[in-house]
Formats: structure tokens, C-alpha cells, sequence
């Protein structure tokens, strides 16, 4: 697509006819924003064309800086000037091409009264239906109406059609025919009352779930008010990550040392070479990420928390290395042994759950299901995953249209293929993290899987839930598909049942949905019934999604 440059700035209060403005939200990451800048412009370009051959204008909302050297609009304070400068009433158009905070964009949207479009451009090399997901959830759990759309060129008919209605209208929507009401699930009397049982206990018992600096998580949509869990038996622990990077400090050498030699003795591969931190993986920033697990299941222990999440960015990005290599050994059962000062072993055999991005909505789900598996003798341990891209199996003659999902948290050993010998842990990319550190360079294993996304709307709790098999694809095109994502993240590939790319992306309210494993198909039936029922019996309004 040859690049139409667009207008350089809004400078009137006064909404202009068949015009829209176009905002680029960014990253708090600086060399993130200029990775994506290109690839931006050439979005920019695309949807600037086609508005033009629709007899509309499209107008950018700020400039292009060549100090930062992009044009994304990346803070608060840049929000406040731009929206100062343009007219509450005119159409915007919100789009990206990286993973950017929609905690900087979401309060100017709320108080805005013209029409809202988020565009995302689908395809696996930029994290754009990430941030997009992500912003429509925000503005769902505010309340806010408004309408998206994706496309991979943004030359489809399916997107033209949709764009040319909603430079006309202001409006697009979806029916989502593969959204059905919880309570339209056939559940036996035995599992209903299982699932009600559970909830009961859940509420007399209660549970703790600790959030590190949840805010920091700059994710709007995935902050949870605590009144919306009390009536679910759940209250929420406020951390300071000042207080779990001072633990980390704390932690002996030869602690860090032993957790590293324990996952090594399982077969785990790391790719440590080199002393260069700005782009090697080093030792050191294994042994760091060592000491900040130690602390991490010292501080849940302390507090009596079923659930921790830790943002990590943008509040660590400058003091330690990444998360993702530490939050797959917190989410699996066995992992190595942490102790407290009288030697018994905290949280024995048990996951310490994790809530990747401090994504608290990702952690009560995973802290219910790890009540219902339980129960039923399944695997406790869960994946959050985020929707990159999708295409048909080049290798089976274009049959099947797959989804890719992708993580850089570290998905639990029991969830990859070949478990901890799967588990190859290379440097996270500069982009992301400064200090480096490990994430697992993994595939998921196959698998009969039952997902879920919950999210607010309306100003109650709601879950989408489903199934799906997680495939096991040739060599050929697993590596084609890392190739056009991020070669270096774990990969999951598979089919939802039901449930088609369009109708994931219009109706997900997260860039995340949540991933557990049955070892039958039926066994995942029975899970995910019970699942919905207890989670019906806590007042959660629950939408089953393609069964």
C-alpha cells in the first residue's frame, strides 16, 4: 500500500464536515513506539485513502515528532493538549500498531460526544487488535458506546462496507450469533450442584487476591472495583512493587542459585550467553528473576493471597529484568520448593497463581477455575493468552482456519508440550524490557481446552466462556506463523468451537482470554459446565460462546 500522507493537525474547535480525526495511541515504551512507526504510517495511509474514496476526510490529531521520531500520542498530558484542540462533537478514529496504554486515552473518550471507531489491523507482526481489544474493553467496562473494526490490508469488503457505514452513521455493530445465555446450557442436577456447592464455599471461606500497584497495569478494563467481588466471597490486597522489589533485594544468592539449578535438573534449556545487558541473557538477570519468585511466593504467604498479580511494566521496566520466565513457575504445581524461615514449603504442589499485566479479571478467573478442577481432579493450571492472528493450515490444503495465540508470561510447564524439557527460555525483546530477563520460547501442548474471558459491563461481573482444541500443527507452519508474530513468545494454535475469528475479535472485551485443559473431551464438557454453573451461583452473568 503506497503511504497518502495525511493532514497535519487539528486547529479548530468546530466540527468540519465529513471529517474525522484520527488519534495514534502509543506505548510508554519509546523504542516500541519507533519499531511500530512505520507500520503505522502505512495504517494511517490505508484508512486516509479509503475515507478519501468515500468523500470523507481524515484529520491526525497531533504531529509527527522528530525528537521521539514517531507520532503516537503516549501520555496523559499529550491527551489533555491534543483533545484541548479539537471540537467534543467530531468523529474519532482510534487506532495503533503496538500494545499501547488505553490508561492514557480512555478519560478523554468517556466525556466525548462524538462518535467512536477503534481499528485494528490484523496481523500477527503488530500488536494492534491487542491494544485495540484491550481500549474496546475499557470503554465497555465505562459504559461508553462505540465501534470497532479490523482488517488485514484494509482493502476487504467485509471493512469497506462496515467503514463506509460508520463515516456515515457514527454506528457499526455485531450481532454475535455465537453468544447464547449461560442458562441456555443443558447441566445435570449433580453438576449444577457441584458448581452451586462451590460457590458456596467460596463465599463462606473467602479469598484474597493481592495486586501489586494494579493501576500501574495502565489496562483500564481489566481493574476490578472491589464492591463487584465482595458478593463473590473475594476481597483485594493492595501492594506496593517497591515493597516486592525490596524482598527480591533480600534474597540470599544461593537461594536464587538452588531455584535455578532446580529447574535446570528437569531438562529446561536457557539460552544465557554473552555479558552484554542491553541485549544479551545473562546469568545475572536469571538469578534476579530467581530472587523476585523467591519474594513473590514469600509476600502471597505473608498476606494469605490465593491470587497475585504483578504489573512489572512500566513500574519495574528500569530495576529488574522481566517477569515471564518467573510467572510460569509461579503457575504450575511443581516447581522449585520456596521455604519460609521454619523451613516448611509454601504452597506445597499447589500453583501460586499469577495474574499476568496484573490483569485482575484474568486472576479471579483463574482462581475459580483452579477450585473447579480441583474438584473434579483436573489440571488447576491456567494460560493467559492473547489473540495475535489466525490463517488457514497451509499444510492441510487450506482446510481449517486456526487461530495464534501468543504470551510472553511464562505459561506453565504442564501446559507445554514436552513440559519442562519444552521450555527453551531466551532474552525478552529490548523493546519490551530494558533489563532483560527470561521468557519461555514454547509451544502449548495439544489438547482438549476450555476458555473463558471475563470482563464489566453495565457495572456487573460477566464471563464469556467456551470450548476449543489446541492443535499440534507440521514443523513448517508452527515456524511460519512464529515468523509472522513474535518469533520469540510462546505460541498456542487452535480452533474455538463455534467461534470464528470475526466473532472473537468483535466481541472479546480483553486482548486476553484465559486457557485451561481437560485431559478428554468430555472431561471438558463436564468442566466447563461446572465451571458455569458455579460461576452462574456467584452472580456472574455468564455467555456461553459457540457450544
Amino acid at each position: 500500500m503506497a503511504v497518502v500522507k495525511t493532514k497535519t493537525t487539528v486547529k479548530t474547535k468546530s466540527p468540519v464536515k465529513n471529517t474525522a480525526i484520527l488519534f495514534a495511541c502509543g506505548d510508554f515504551r519509546l523504542q516500541n513506539n519507533q519499531n511500530c512507526w512505520l507500520q503505522q504510517e502505512v495504517l494511517e495511509s490505508a484508512l486516509t485513502q479509503t475515507a478519501k474514496n468515500f468523500g470523507y476526510n481524515l484529520v491526525r490529531a497531533n504531529v509527527y515528532n522528530p525528537l521521539s521520531q514517531h507520532g503516537f500520542i503516549t501520555s496523559r498530558k499529550e491527551c489533555l493538549e491534543t483533545f484541548a484542540t479539537i471540537s467534543p462533537q467530531s468523529p474519532l478514529i482510534v487506532t495503533n500498531t503496538n500494545e499501547f496504554s488505553s490508561h492514557n486515552i480512555v478519560p478523554f473518550l468517556l466525556t466525548h460526544e462524538g462518535p467512536i471507531l477503534t481499528v485494528g489491523h490484523w496481523s500477527g507482526s503488530w500488536q494492534s487488535v491487542d491494544g485495540m481489544l484491550q481500549l474496546n474493553g475499557s470503554l465497555c467496562k465505562a459504559g461508553k458506546q462505540y465501534s470497532t473494526l479490523w482488517s488485514g490490508d484494509f482493502t476487504d469488503r467485509w471493512f469497506l462496507e462496515r467503514f463506509e457505514k460508520w463515516l456515515k452513521t457514527g454506528i457499526v455493530r455485531f450481532a454475535n450469533p455465537h453468544v447464547k445465555p449461560g442458562k441456555s446450557l443443558t447441566v445435570q442436577t449433580k453438576d449444577r450442584q457441584l458448581g452451586e456447592k462451590l460457590a458456596n464455599e467460596i463465599r463462606v471461606k473467602k479469598s484474597l487476591i493481592g495486586s501489586f500497584d494494579v493501576s500501574s497495569n495502565r489496562m483500564y478494563n481489566t481493574i476490578v472495583p472491589p464492591e463487584l467481588l465482595l458478593p463473590l466471597g473475594i476481597y483485594k490486597e493492595a501492594f506496593s512493587q517497591a515493597s516486592l522489589y525490596a524482598a527480591a533485594m533480600m534474597v540470599p544468592d544461593d537461594e536464587a542459585r538452588d531455584v535455578y539449578r532446580w529447574v535446570l535438573a528437569k531438562g529446561t534449556l536457557f539460552n544465557v550467553g554473552g555479558d552484554d545487558q542491553d541485549s544479551d541473557l545473562t546469568l545475572q538477570q536469571i538469578l534476579l528473576q530467581c530472587k523476585t519468585y523467591i519474594a513473590a511466593v514469600r509476600i502471597a504467604d505473608e498476606y494469605s493471597c490465593d491470587a497475585i498479580g504483578v504489573p512489572m511494566l512500566p513500574a519495574f521496566k528500569d530495576l529488574l529484568p522481566d517477569s515471564g520466565f518467573i510467572e510460569g513457575l509461579l503457575n504450575n504445581s511443581d516447581r522449585p520448593p520456596v521455604r519460609a524461615q521454619n523451613g516448611r514449603v509454601l504452597f506445597d504442589n499447589k500453583p501460586v497463581i499469577h495474574f499476568h499485566r496484573g490483569d485482575e479479571l484474568a486472576g479471579v478467573d483463574a482462581l475459580l477455575h483452579s477450585r473447579v478442577a480441583q474438584s473434579l481432579g483436573q489440571s488447576p493450571e491456567t494460560t493467559q493468552q492473547e489473540l495475535r492472528w489466525g490463517d488457514v493450515d497451509q499444510t492441510n490444503n487450506g482446510k481449517d482456519f486456526i487461530l495464534t495465540f501468543q504470551t510472553d508470561s511464562g505459561v506453565p510447564p504442564q501446559l507445554l508440550d514436552l513440559g519442562w524439557k519444552g521450555m527453551n527460555i531466551v532474552r525478552q525483546l529490548p523493546q519490551f524490557s530494558k533489563q532483560g530477563g527470561g521468557i519461555m520460547h514454547g509451544m502449548c501442548k495439544s489438547g482438549e481446552i476450555v476458555w473463558s474471558r471475563m470482563f464489566m459491563e453495565r457495572g456487573r461481573l460477566c464471563m464469556d466462556i467456551g470450548r476449543g482444541r489446541a492443535l499440534k500443527l507440521q514443523h513448517e507452519e508452527v515456524r511460519r506463523r512464529r515468523m509472522l508474530c513474535t518469533q520469540d513468545w510462546t505460541i498456542m494454535n487452535a480452533i474455538l468451537t463455534g467461534v470464528t475469528k470475526d466473532n472473537l475479535v468483535a466481541r472479546n472485551r480483553s486482548n486476553y482470554i484465559n486457557v485451561a485443559y481437560a485431559d478428554t473431551p468430555k472431561n471438558a464438557d463436564h468442566l466447563m459446565a461446572v465451571k458455569a454453573a458455579m460461576v452462574t451461583a456467584l452472580g456472574v452473568e455468564v455467555y456461553l460462546c459457540g457450544v
